[in-house]
Parts: C-alpha cells; structure tokens; sequence
C-alpha cells in the first residue's frame, strides 16, 4: 500500500515555512513529524495526517494549494537543487522524471509528448487520491516551473485532479491560470510542447552536471528495506503490459536505474524479473479469463503476446491447466 511507502522528509521544511508564513500554531505537527522521520524519510500516512491536523487548525479552503506555492529548491533535497540548476523547464522536467524516487515512493510521473504538449502523469496505483497531497504536488510543480523561468503567469494547458470537484473551484483556476478538471482516472498536468524549451532564469549547467552525478550515485545506492520497490517495479510491468515494452531494460530505464541495478535490487528482495513478470501475468491472466466478454486473443494482446497461442503455452506452464480449462472451473 502506497500509505506505507515513503517520502522524503524534506517536505517537513515545506511545512515549516507554511506555518510561518501564515501565522500558525503548527509546531506539534512539525515535531511529531520529525519524531517519526526514520533514514531522513516519512510514511506517506504521516505525511497524509500533518496535512489533515494542518486542515484542521486553517481557515483555508484548499490548503495544498497554497502549501505548494512555498516550495523552495531545498525541499527537494538533491533534486531541488539540480532542478533549479536546469538550463530549460525540459530539462528540468526530465531531471525530475529520472529522479523523482530520491523524493517518494510510488507510482511515478510518467512523461507523454506529442506534437503539441508535454503530459506528465501519476497513475493510480496503490490508493484512492489524497485531495491535500495531490494538491501539493501540482501546486508546487507549476510554482517551481515558474520560479525557474521567472515568469509569475506562466500556465500549464490542462490539469487533472483524481478527487471530486470541489464545489467552488475559484481558487484553482486562480493559482492554476488553465482549465482544471476533477473527477479524472488519473493525477496529471500538461503544458504546452514550446515551454518546454523557456530558459531558466538562474540556470548553471556545470554545477547541474555535478548535482546529476549525485543523484545517480543516491538512486543506485538507495537501499531496499521493504517492498516499495517491489511495488514500483509491479505497477510500471502492468502499465507497459498494455502495449507498451515490459521488458527488463525498459522496466529499469522508467525507474531511473540501469538494468544490472535492477537486477541486484530483486535479487535482494528474493525475487527476479522473469520470476516477477511471470507472476503478473498469471495474475492478470486469471483475472481476465473472469471477464466472459473477453475473448482469447483479447486477453493474449492485453498480456503482451502476439499470438493466442503463446499465451496458452505459457498459461499452462504456469498454472498446469489451459486458459480454457481454467475459465470453465471458475463457472
């Protein structure tokens, strides 16, 4: 469960400067957050209950959005740094695509390009939305990608919020400055494809290349202390199974690490990739094989083979039954 994962404890400075800045009795929050801070991360959960408490003590409506707007590159540890480093918003927004894990655990920004826009987005996968956390989130990417560039206006073309639409939705397109939608299958945000080649106001590209070489040195020398990893490494295999490339190097390359780095990490956790893709699939087998409307080749397609046939092969491989045998014992 993405409750028990972890996230960076810089975001208490985040908190911090909120409760400054606005004049709020907040301090047995941050302290109860810095007592549970273990290996310089917390839970999402208690990162979740802070901003619940804080809730409780403001008068403001959408206290994420604001919260976000006090970001500051030290709140994002190395990556802040690096990212306020960047010589483009591109460049900026691949740093943060490559090494948003030394930030958080979960499912991670998956970054989509076409000929008109660049969309950046958070999959669900662990949860339902947490209305203050996603808040957070893309209150802060636009403020930093503004700070960046300098430009106070700059606006996104589209943002999508998981959670419900709140009833007045004023302030959102007041921070935002772009269309807002609610109700969506997926946490994302979009600009358009030419800012992503705006100059950074204050970027330095030989302290960025120093900055990188520590993110990468943090990334591969993380440890594993629980299935975290696991969990990341399940979703994007799920996500790449419906037509994309679930295969071992392009797995490794999503989640920012080298294929042999993967490797070393499932091995440490008792388990190997084929052994993983293995177990996915029969998993999603199963489950599609209860779905009557779907037919053979549907369900073949959908786990990433070409032909029906090699599906059935490796279905009875795995399981010692046919997809059919199996369908007809869950009648």
């Amino acid at each position: 469960m993405l409750a028990q994962q972890r996230i960076s404890a810089d975001v208490i400075g985040l908190l911090t400067v909120f409760i400054e800045r606005h004049s709020i009795e907040g301090q047995p929050i941050i302290d109860s957050l810095e007592r549970c801070s273990a290996d310089s991360s917390i839970t999402y959960q208690q990162w979740w209950d802070a901003l619940e408490a804080l809730d409780g003590i403001c008068q403001f409506e959408h206290i994420g959005l604001l919260l976000g707007q006090c970001i500051a590159p030290e709140f994002g540890g190395v990556l802040g740094f690096l990212g306020a480093s960047s010589t483009t918003l591109g460049n900026a927004a691949n740093h943060f695509e490559r090494f948003q894990r030394l930030l958080f655990g979960g499912t991670g920004v998956e970054i989509q390009m076409d000929d008109d826009c660049i969309k950046g987005q958070w999959l669900p996968a662990y949860c339902s939305a947490n209305k203050a956390s996603d808040d957070t989130l893309i209150s802060a990417l636009v403020s930093f990608a503004r700070m960046l560039t300098g430009d106070p206006t700059l606006a996104p073309s589209r943002i999508g919020f998981m959670h419900p639409r709140p009833s007045d939705t004023s302030s959102y397109r007041d921070i935002f400055l772009c269309d807002v939608q609610f109700d969506c299958s997926a946490l994302f945000v979009e600009i358009p494809k030419a800012l992503a080649f705006l100059d950074a106001k204050n970027g330095n590209p030989t302290l960025g290349v120093v900055l990188e070489q520590q993110a990468q040195f943090l990334l591969e020398a993380a440890p594993i202390n629980d299935d975290g990893f696991i969990g990341e490494v399940r979703q994007r295999v799920i996500n790449e199974l419906h037509g994309g490339d679930p295969s071992q190097e392009n797995i490794a390359a999503g989640l920012g690490v080298s294929s042999r780095t993967l490797h070393r990490r499932l091995a440490e956790a008792g388990t190997g990739f084929v052994c993983l893709l293995q177990d996915i699939r029969l998993m999603m087998a199963k489950d599609l094989l209860q779905h009557r409307t779907l037919s053979m080749s549907e369900i073949a397609f959908r786990l990433g083979y070409a032909e029906q046939s090699a599906f059935s092969r490796a279905f009875k491989q795995w399981s010692g039954e046919t997809p059919l045998s199996y369908q007809k014992g869950q009648q």
